[in-house]
């Protein structure tokens, strides 16, 4: 099964409704749409790791949309994946990137330089790049 790319933001809800959070109108109409009421989160979150690494059709846009709902999920057991996920994305795509190291902020992980006090965007994409080295390698990290 494949997640289709459109259905991939529903998953992210369904991820926040699973967590205990409350969803708007929308978001549960979107869940609805796409016929994930009751879907089990764990296998949506494997389903969606599974594509990442099939990467069928190369295009960063799914993975992007799948690194933000995966984020979603507040799951610690993710962050082997998306560290591996991160070594491979800083040299290829720095916006699949800057959502991996949302993701590992939301799970508490050291992702951002302290010297950035919490401000970052997908826009400070050099400034993204070398926490994500300096995250991936402690010891190239800059004093």
């Amino acid at each position: 099964m494949r997640i289709p790319e459109e259905a991939i933001i529903a998953v992210a809800s369904l991820f926040t409704a699973a967590n205990g959070n409350s969803l708007d109108s929308d978001e549960k109409r979107d869940i609805e749409f796409h016929s994930l009421s009751g879907v089990n989160p764990d296998l949506l979150a494997n389903t969606l790791k599974e594509a990442i690494l099939e990467d069928l059709d190369g295009g960063s846009s799914y993975r992007i949309s799948a690194y933000f709902s995966l984020g979603k999920k507040f799951d610690r057991s993710l962050i082997p994946f998306l560290q591996e996920r991160l070594k491979v994305e800083v040299t290829r795509d720095l916006d699949a990137t800057y959502q991996i190291m949302i993701g590992l902020d939301n799970l508490e992980e050291p992702i951002f330089s302290a010297t950035r006090d919490g401000s970052h965007s997908v826009f400070d994409q050099e400034l993204n790049r070398q926490d994500a080295e300096a995250y991936l390698n402690p010891k190239r990290a800059v004093p």
